[in-house]
């Protein structure tokens, strides 16, 4: 532990140089202003206009997607309700298969076997 207590000053001294020459100096750098000014870039800079190709597709696109917004908010105001299904659908009594049998009879006097001669909540 001594040792590591010895380190501490040092590596703060170590850390304090590199935070100097990471951050104070770029500091300084920024606080001279820009390098040029601005007019300077702008002189430099030429204007050239976009080729009529270029801003005969750039129409084209804008008016597609003022299109698609147009339709968009077409089809959210004009919403149709439930619509009828095209085809009736067949009902269940007409579709062929086979059809159930009786219904069994569930009063105390139907045949039941003689296991199931009471029911189950009473006690013989």
């Amino acid at each position: 532990m001594s040792a590591a207590r010895r380190d501490e000053p040092e590596q703060e001294i170590s850390i304090r140089q590199r935070e100097h020459e990471l951050f104070r100096s770029h500091a300084d750098d920024s606080s001279a202003g820009p390098a040029r000014p601005f007019a300077d870039y702008l002189r430099d800079t030429p204007s050239a206009p976009l080729p009529a190709w270029v801003k005969a597709l750039l129409w084209g696109l804008a008016a597609m997607v003022a299109l698609l917004f147009a339709a968009a908010l077409w089809r959210s105001i004009h919403k149709t309700h439930a619509r009828a299904p095209k085809t009736p659908r067949p009902s269940v009594s007409s579709t062929p298969g086979p059809r159930p049998g009786p219904i069994a009879a569930t009063s105390p006097r139907s045949r039941r076997p003689a296991c199931f001669s009471s029911s189950p909540n009473q006690e013989s």
